[in-house]
């Protein structure tokens, strides 16, 4: 091997092992994102189900009510395992 081949091996490797370190720099920074956005979804998740949990106890109560007069309901909330308790003429009613 001359010495013009031994620097271009040199210069191959060291251009080589560049490229593999910013690699590994671009891999740590894409778990990084990853990482930020698994934490930004997941304060969608809980900001959505904050959003939603009003509808939900409105609908349940509303099941609960239309039970006394439709049987399918309490078969509904008995097979979900919803429990409502809610005022009716001024005194606590439970509903399965």
């Amino acid at each position: 091997m001359n010495r013009w081949q031994f620097h271009t091996l040199n210069a191959t490797s060291l251009l080589l092992a560049l490229v593999i370190g910013f690699q590994f720099w671009l891999e740590r920074g894409v778990v990084a994102l990853n990482h930020r956005v698994v934490q930004t979804q997941a304060a969608a998740v809980v900001n959505n189900a904050r959003k939603i949990e009003p509808i939900l106890r409105n609908l349940s109560m509303r099941i609960a009510q239309a039970s006394d007069a439709e049987p399918a309901f309490r078969v509904l909330m008995v097979k979900h395992g919803m429990k409502v308790t809610m005022l009716v003429d001024g005194q606590e009613k439970s509903y399965p």
